[in-house]
């Protein structure tokens, strides 16, 4: 499977995002420019700018659909606590502009991205049972017909080659941060 150049992009944005606060934990806010400057040389300003706005579009759509699945489930008082503030719907006039293929590719990211763990790097049990970890797994793994309704419906992805693809923008990160480390401590 061929990935467009958005679409790598998408994928290299949200590795990007999840690595910045160790960056900037690591090095210090003096270093995030740096950063995002290796990560993003290749995007012109306009495509840095479409980049935003498509992501954040995508991003407001799966916290949207995580929010319905839940309200299905919940009582409204727990929702309420557990999302104080209702995410923003996403009209299909913002949708318009972004393929299929790519809504399909960033919901299976973002639900991928947010599988629970079982437990801390450190060992530590995130959940008092197996039972309880499995019904958390059951429900997220539930949670991917919802949130990726058009992938269910009409595949336009392999995610067997989601992965791979994905694993490579992780490697350019992981490659920026060890520029970026070489950099600090010269």
């Amino acid at each position: 499977m061929q990935f467009s150049e958005s679409e790598k992009h998408l994928m290299l944005g949200m590795v990007y995002f999840d690595a910045l606060p160790y960056v900037r934990k690591t090095y210090g806010d003096s270093a995030t420019q740096e950063f995002f400057e290796m990560s993003f040389s290749g995007l012109t300003k306009d495509a840095w700018e479409k980049y935003k706005k498509v992501e954040g579009t995508l991003w407001s759509l799966y916290f949207r659909r995580r929010y319905e699945a839940l309200r299905f489930q919940m009582q409204k008082e727990f929702l309420d606590k557990m999302i104080p503030e209702e995410p923003r719907v996403v009209d299909n006039v913002e949708l318009k502009d972004i393929p299929l293929r790519t809504i399909q590719i960033a919901m299976y990211v973002m639900w991928r991205d947010t599988i629970p763990l079982k437990e801390k790097e450190d060992g530590t049990k995130l959940y008092s049972s197996e039972e309880e970890y499995e019904r958390r797994k059951d429900w997220h793994d539930w949670l991917f017909g919802y949130a990726n309704q058009e992938a269910c419906q009409d595949p336009l992805i392999d995610i067997d080659d989601i992965i791979p693809e994905y694993d490579n923008q992780k490697e350019i990160i992981k490659n920026v941060i060890g520029i970026l480390h070489r950099n600090k401590n010269k």
